[in-house]
This record gives structure tokens, C-alpha cells and sequence, in this order.
């Protein structure tokens, strides 16, 4: 069962506003949130007084029994503190599903795709991958590959995120230097080569080393410890 907490959002204008917040998303009982994660508008509510947008940005878990996901969804600024979120991510999954859980869900447990990820917009784009059939460990060294191709500054608050799916083509989202956030195109064959590459296990390996955080931005955050 989903679960929600009673939250007070405070505009900028002055306004104080109570709503409903998830911290907790059994996907596959509520559609309509799923539905809502695609098109933007989960966790996003406006102001009463003046019709500001605020979005919602906190820690949330969010699993599908049936396609056999288990996801721990970070704030989008958590990255550089990413071993507290990992370890958080292995905790809550560790109790929830194997300490506590009756012999059919530690079964399902092994069966689990689990993954730590930063903000919404990265679990919409794990969720395209996933309903896509594509293997979001190849697309986010894809996402190597063409920044070392476009020979672009990047960094890891820089928007680049695989948003649609076609059969020839891939659709990605990414911040240009101008601050805009831009769509482009890669053929499908480059995806489909990568996947097919004979070292891809090492490949994935070095790049993901903890299986859980599958973001080619690990690689360009400088992590906090202490």
C-alpha cells in the first residue's frame, strides 16, 4: 500500500499550504501515480494564492511487485552524498524484504531490479527505459560514450536524460550551455551495439561497480565523505 504524509509548502509569496506527499509507492496499485511520474505532475502542487508551481523533491521508495522493482528515490541534490543514500537503499531493502519478510517475499527479493537514483526526473527515465525493454546499465554508458563523442562541458547538475523510446531512434533530453534544455536523436543501432559489445560485464562493472547507482553522473560528482 502507497503511503502519504500531511506536508506544509512555503511560496515564496507568503502563502503556507498543507498537502499530501509520498514517501512510499506501491506502483502497481496506483496507475494514476505512474501515469502522473510521466507527464510531470506527481509531487507537484500549486500555491492557492498566487499559482506558483512548487515540485516536491525528497527521499521516496517506490516498488513494482509485478515488473520486479525496487527503487529508492533520493532528493536530485544527494548525489556527492551518494554512499549515505546506498547504504540507506541496502538497509531499507535488506529489512523489507528479507529480515521481515515471509519465505514467498525473500523468494521475490532475488528477482528485484534495485536501484538508487536522484529526483524524479531520473526514476521517469529509469520507468522509460524499463517499459522500453532496454537495459538502463547500457544507456547510461551510452551516455559515456556521447559526451566524450559531442566533446561538450558536462557536469553532474547538467539535464541529460533518455525521454523517449522509438524503433530507430532514441530521444534524449540535455542542457546546452546557453542553460536550455534541448531534445536530440541517436540511432537505435548505437544502444544495440553497445548492448552487443563482447566486454559489456567489465564495462558495467567499472562504470557501476555497487549495482544500485546506474547514473553516468557518478562519475562526474566528487563525492562527500565524513
Amino acid at each position: 500500500m502507497s503511503t502519504f504524509v500531511p506536508s506544509l509548502i512555503r511560496c515564496p509569496c507568503g502563502e503556507a499550504y498543507r498537502v499530501e506527499v509520498a514517501n512510499g509507492l506501491h506502483i502497481s496499485l496506483r496507475p494514476d501515480i505512474r501515469r502522473q511520474i510521466f507527464d510531470g505532475t506527481f509531487h507537484k502542487f500549486t500555491c492557492p494564492a498566487c499559482g506558483m508551481p512548487t515540485m516536491v523533491d525528497r527521499l521516496l521508495s517506490f516498488t513494482d511487485f509485478p515488473r520486479r522493482q525496487w527503487f529508492t528515490i533520493a532528493p536530485s541534490n544527494g548525489l556527492p552524498w551518494r554512499r549515505k543514500w546506498l547504504a540507506l537503499a541496502d538497509e531499507s531493502f535488506t529489512t523489507a524484504m528479507v529480515e521481515q519478510a515471509p519465505p514467498m517475499v525473500v523468494e521475490w527479493s532475488k528477482e528485484m531490479t534495485r536501484r538508487l537514483m536522484f529526483g524524479l526526473a531520473s526514476l521517469r527515465e529509469k520507468l522509460v527505459i524499463c517499459d522500453a525493454g532496454l537495459d538502463d546499465r547500457v544507456v547510461e554508458l551510452l551516455k559515456i560514450q556521447l559526451i566524450r563523442d559531442l566533446r561538450d562541458t558536462f557536469s553532474p547538475d547538467h539535464y541529460f536524460h533518455l525521454t523517449v523510446v522509438r524503433d530507430a531512434q532514441l530521444g534524449f533530453d540535455r542542457t546546452h550551455p546557453d542553460g536550455m534544455i534541448r531534445s536530440f536523436a541517436v540511432p537505435r543501432e548505437m544502444y544495440d551495439e553497445l548492448a552487443g559489445f563482447a566486454e559489456l560485464p567489465q564495462l558495467i562493472e567499472q562504470a557501476f561497480p555497487d549495482g544500485l547507482l546506474v547514473d553516468h553522473r557518478a562519475m562526474l560528482a566528487p563525492e562527500v565523505t565524513g
